[in-house]
């Protein structure tokens, strides 16, 4: 009997040791696994912060694109050419009309060529007459270009070109308005200049006439000394 109870003890020591030895083991399972997805994802932070570091480094070393500034607007330049079409502010027809700037009131008014003739016709803002070309085109021309406009509307230059026809020379006047179209100068050049002996010369706008004066040149005169 005492050797059976004794026997039995023993089966239970052994087996309770199996048991033991069992959970040690499944436990040891488990730390190695821990230990292997802890060292799989300390491997995968570091080769993201490589990739980071590569991309700061790479964008540290780049220049950024910068857009080159854009080019200034064009500055116009208006230019009536012989065809009043070419003014492209209002055309009715063969005529062309250019008005003041932010309303419908005229500035300068071209009548269409009508058997060699055509006018130029210059407005203030209220409509009054300031100033009339005569343009013609016969064996000899005398045509008006309009060169530039002042920024409200009114024309600020325009030149007048006199061709006499069967000749070496022809001659240019460039004439200035005011910002309400009344002239102001004018300048007769003539062409080659070599031709020219005493200059271009030179007429102001009279007012009260209505007409071109032209301008007094005076020569001083050298002093005589005393004897």
């Amino acid at each position: 009997m005492k050797f059976a109870v004794a026997l039995l003890g023993i089966i239970i020591f052994i087996a309770c040791g199996e048991e033991q030895t069992t959970n040690d083991a499944k436990v040891q399972a488990q730390l190695d696994s821990i230990n292997q997805q802890l060292l799989a994802l300390r491997e995968q932070l570091k080769s993201n912060d490589n990739v980071n570091d590569t991309h700061a480094i790479k964008d540290s070393n780049e220049i950024p694109d910068v857009p080159p500034p854009p080019p200034p607007p064009p500055v116009p330049v208006i230019d009536i050419t012989k065809d009043p079409k070419s003014s492209k502010q209002s055309v009715d027809g063969d005529n062309a009309v250019f008005y003041y700037t932010g309303n419908k009131n005229k500035s300068v008014e071209i009548t269409a060529w009508n058997e060699g003739k055509r006018t130029v016709t210059l407005f203030d803002p209220t409509g009054k007459v300031m100033y009339v070309f005569h343009d013609k085109r016969f064996s000899y021309s005398l045509t008006t270009r309009i060169v530039t406009f002042h920024a409200n509307g009114a024309v600020q230059k325009a030149i007048v070109h006199n061709n006499p026809g069967a000749s070496n020379s022809w001659s240019e006047s460039h004439i200035t308005f005011g910002s309400n179209n009344e002239p102001q100068w004018r300048e007769d050049i003539r062409f080659p200049q070599e031709l020219t002996i005493e200059g271009n010369p030179k007429y102001y706008w009279d007012k009260k006439q209505q007409n071109w004066v032209k301008q007094e040149v005076i020569y001083e005169q050298p002093v005589p000394q005393p004897r």
